[in-house]
Parts: C-alpha cells; structure tokens; sequence
C-alpha cells in the first residue's frame, strides 16, 4: 500500500506521458501513485546512470502485485490495468543513493482504415514526447508531415525493446520490418524546440 512518501504524478490532458526526475535513496524506495483506467496499456521505464533499480506495480486498493509481462527486464514494466483505480509504482532502493529518471507512457492506439493507412493530427508543447502502439505488423512506413524541422521518430518493438530507429539517427520517417511480426509496435514522437501541430501517416502491412 502507498506510504506517506509517496508522489502523486499523472499524465498531463492531451499528452501520452508524464516524468519525474529524482534521487533514489540509498536504504529506501521512492513510490509513486497514478490514476488509470481499466485496459490502459501502462508501460513504465527507470532508467539510473549506474545499474537500473528495479520497478514493481501494485493496485493502491489492496496492494496486490500486479504482473509484469517482461519479468528479464527489470527496469522496464508494461501491462494493461484491470480496473479503473490508483496504482502505486515502487522503484526499489539499490544500496547506493541513485539518481533516475522514470518514464510513465499510455500510448494511443493507432486506428487504420480497410487499406491498413492511418493520419493522426495532433498537437505536442516543446520538447515532448508522444507515444503510439501499432499492431503487430508484417512491415511498417512511418513519416512525419507538417511538423517542425528538429522533430523526430523512434521507433521500437514493445516486447522485447528491439530497436527498429534510433533517436540518434535523427529521423522523421521509417520503412521496414520489425524484426517479428508477433509483437506491437511502439512509435514515439519527439516533438523540438517549437511547440506546435504535426501530422503523422503510418501505413501497415
């Protein structure tokens, strides 16, 4: 169950994620609460400049644990949310004071038409990142339209965190297969200095 220490944080109207930047103390776990609807698709993410701690959810009803679907990676945590209630994410102590980042993501679920071709507008602030999941795929083009000049793609399988396009190669469109065709898609929209619209086709085989 929560205790006293534990943050409040919630995804900002309109956006796909909200971070919270902090230090991890050495002899006790930092916790943090969020309110979500039944069947979100939640994924969770620390990431530590020395060893990633460890992320375990758990209803803030009853404190029952929740599974997590990727149980080799430690750091990360992805499940959808039985019921429309508060979960409590505990990022566990490491020994060590640690600095972290942690990252909650409720991706939007890409809809195609008949022809497997999707357009979604939306609008981004400064510097953020918008999150969304693609069925599994045979192969997927991906580009950005109408959008600033500095945003970017990246593109990567959800399961296993396979990499398909990197942040570092600084691009705003993608074609090509996943790698497994069993696996969604997570594509991730970082917006660039200048808030703004940006259009995103994607087409699906």
């Amino acid at each position: 169950m929560p205790g006293a220490a534990a943050k409040s944080i919630a995804i900002p109207p309109g956006m796909t994620g909200a971070t919270f930047a902090g230090t991890l103390s050495a002899d006790s776990d930092a916790e943090f609460v969020i309110g979500e609807e039944k069947g979100t698709l939640m994924l969770v993410s620390v990431n530590a400049e020395a060893a990633d701690p460890k992320i375990a959810v758990y209803r803030a009803d009853n404190g029952a644990s929740l599974p997590d679907e990727h149980p080799d990676n430690i750091a990360h945590w992805i499940e959808r949310l039985p019921e429309s209630i508060g979960y409590l994410i505990v990022v566990e102590k490491t020994g060590t004071a640690t600095p972290f980042t942690l990252n909650v993501e409720v991706p939007r679920q890409v809809i195609f038409d008949e022809a497997q071709n999707s357009e979604t507008v939306f609008g981004a602030t400064a510097h953020s990142v918008t999150t969304f999941i693609v069925p599994p795929s045979q192969s997927i083009n991906a580009e950005l339209v109408g959008a600033p000049s500095d945003a970017l793609l990246v593109i990567n399988t959800l399961d296993d965190g396979k990499k398909m396009l990197a942040a570092n190669e600084a691009k705003r469109s993608y074609s090509g297969a996943p790698g497994r065709t069993d696996d969604d898609i997570v594509v991730r929209v970082h917006q660039g200095a200048t808030g703004g619209d940006l259009k995103l086709r994607i087409k699906r085989q």
